[in-house]
């Protein structure tokens, strides 16, 4: 099966970092195209038969009408078509240009300020809501969590239709990640927290772990869950979402929810495409 990606995202988002990972797995990538040339790239790459597995990167202001013409001119072809956006929270977007020094191109074009610039580009982003097959929001990503991510979905989703289910632990008093599809809280279980011997280790610990082993209720709880997300899960999947991203949640996001999130994970793996990230574990 020949594959075509459209990638997309508000510049500072990860776009360069991700043409980086597509190319080293053999990726034919055009970046920066523009509409009115993307028909003739297509029609020379089914004519040549030059490249079967394809990505292009857009800037958010020119994606929705990429797809639309990719999908029209592929339509009857052995080409799969998936698009993934990556995002990002504006004050982050904005540490990273001024950290960077790098010019946001918005502010060349439209003349406006970078905070402007910012933001015009995310409303560009909001129009490819219904439209985008996978979405990382990559304001906590490093490089290597955004590689993990983009080679999951390469390396895997064309062999087989699986979702991948991304499970994300964070606290709650540290907002909940803006690309969060369903959340689940664990707060109401014991907190090692309130255990000075405890505090200082983290729910993939093996002390925290002994210490949830002495309460019935947290087994119930994830037992619990896993009986609602078989059933929810097989929606999602029949659905044929992209990627589905769960968060668990406890206050400080540095126990309770890492412990959960990483159970949850470990049993799912076997079954759908899984990756697992722990946002706050090593905050304060």
């Amino acid at each position: 099966m020949a594959e075509l990606y459209i990638l997309t995202g508000p510049s500072g988002s990860g776009r360069t970092s991700a043409q980086y990972i597509f190319e080293e797995r053999g990726y034919f990538v055009i970046e920066n195209i523009l509409p009115s040339g993307v028909k003739d790239i297509l029609k020379d790459i089914l004519t040549n038969k030059t490249y079967d597995k394809c990505v292009l990167i857009s800037t958010p202001i020119y994606a929705l009408k990429i797809y639309q013409i990719a999908k029209e001119i592929l339509s009857n072809t052995n080409f799969k078509i998936k698009t993934i956006v990556l995002d990002c929270d504006n004050d982050t977007l904005y540490k990273r240009f001024k950290l960077t020094r790098h010019v946001h191109p918005l502010t060349i074009l439209k003349n406006i300020t970078l905070s402007e610039a910012i933001k015009l580009d995310k409303t560009y982003v909001n129009e490819l809501i219904e439209y985008f097959d996978y979405y990382f929001d990559t304001s906590s990503f490093d490089v290597n969590q955004l590689r993990k991510s983009l080679l999951n979905i390469i390396d895997n989703r064309f062999e087989d239709d699986i979702v991948l289910i991304n499970f994300i632990s964070f606290g709650h008093k540290f907002k909940i990640p803006s690309d969060v599809d369903l959340v689940l809280d664990t707060r109401v279980l014991p907190n090692p927290y309130w255990d000075e011997n405890l505090r200082k280790y983290n729910g993939l610990d093996k002390q925290i772990a002994d210490y949830f082993k002495k309460y019935p209720i947290v087994e119930k709880v994830i037992n619990d869950m896993i009986t609602y997300l078989d059933s929810y899960l097989d929606l999602v999947q029949k659905d044929a979402r992209g990627n589905y991203t769960i968060g668990i949640c406890c206050s400080g996001g540095k126990h309770r929810s890492v412990y959960v999130a990483d159970r949850l994970a470990k049993h799912y793996k076997n079954k759908y495409n899984v990756m697992c990230f722990h946002r706050d574990m090593d905050k304060e």
